[in-house]
């Protein structure tokens, strides 16, 4: 158990044993070395507050949909990059999420690559 103090809002905070087991479980391996997981240095609610700020929910756009004739509402603005389809085709059997996988490749930036692929999977209306 490790006693933090947040570094955006100041609180105190408890990083308990079952999260630190849990950070080393996910802790990624290349090449026979393990890269540990950091604790959080910030306080949950901060960190909930920073995973919501890439949420829009309070905002909604008529847009046209791909696949679809007409305009229907979203929360992505007609200006937006993504790829957006109909939530019933989203949620149905058929949509293989599996189709967008592709290699890492080593020798590029991550957050390049990752940007790729969060633009080329579509995005339920």
């Amino acid at each position: 158990m490790e006693n933090k103090v947040c570094r955006q809002c100041g609180t105190d905070f408890v990083v308990n044993d079952g999260e630190l087991v849990f950070l080393d479980k996910v802790s990624p391996e290349f090449g026979g070395k393990k890269y540990q997981i950091p604790a959080p240095k910030e306080c949950p609610e901060c960190r909930m507050q920073r995973r919501f700020a890439f949420r829009n929910v309070r905002n909604v756009y008529k847009r046209k949909l791909e696949g679809k004739e007409g305009e229907f509402v979203s929360v992505y603005s007609p200006s937006n990059k993504h790829i957006i389809i109909h939530e019933d085709e989203y949620l149905s059997d058929g949509f293989d999420v599996m189709k967008y996988g592709r290699e890492f490749d080593f020798n590029r930036p991550f957050f390049e690559q990752l940007q790729e692929l969060h633009l080329a999977v579509p995005k339920a209306h």
